[in-house]
């Protein structure tokens, strides 16, 4: 059994059309599986998270958070825009380790960087937990069909509503 994970590329649609005729693959979203139909799936197993490391909190702060790369697909300069359009600060963890990710960050997002963007890096499954149960919502604006986004999943458990789009699952 092999759970599939990535994003559907011509190299993965191949690998894993060789791939199917010795192992059983397993999808985590139904949108996954959507996108590559060619294949024979034995089941959809989602993503699943310790309810217990993300407590419900009730009472939220006026603030936005996002949680994601620094790459266009990700959208965080659509998250910029829609909290400045709503007139809510943006709490970003942001994830800019890789060069890719770094020049995005460089020529796109770190210009639009202001007060009312508070960026943070490499933080603690404590602090992520906390920024994502004090936000009045998550912005997820997705640019792609994502197999599943585990984030959304996490706010949701904190009692934090995702503003997404109607990519991916």
């Amino acid at each position: 059994v092999h759970t599939l994970h990535g994003p559907w590329t011509p190299q993965t649609r191949l690998f894993y059309g060789e791939a199917a005729k010795h192992v059983h693959l397993v999808a985590i979203s139904d949108a996954q599986r959507a996108d590559n139909d060619d294949l024979s799936y034995i089941g959809t197993v989602h993503n699943g998270i310790d309810l217990g490391s993300y407590p419900f909190r009730e009472e939220k702060d006026d603030v936005l958070v996002y949680i994601g790369r620094a790459n266009p697909d990700k959208g965080p300069k659509e998250a910029i825009n829609i909290a400045r359009r709503a007139g809510l600060p943006l709490q970003m963890l942001l994830k800019r380790s890789e060069q890719p990710e770094r020049e995005y960050f460089e020529h796109e997002i770190e210009p639009l960087l202001a007060s009312d963007i508070e960026l943070h890096e490499n933080v603690s499954h404590e602090k992520k937990v906390d920024m994502l149960g004090r936000a009045c919502a998550m912005i997820f604006p997705i640019r792609w069909p994502e197999p599943f986004g585990l984030v959304m999943v996490e706010a949701m458990a904190c009692g934090t509503p995702v503003v997404t789009t109607n990519w991916g699952a």
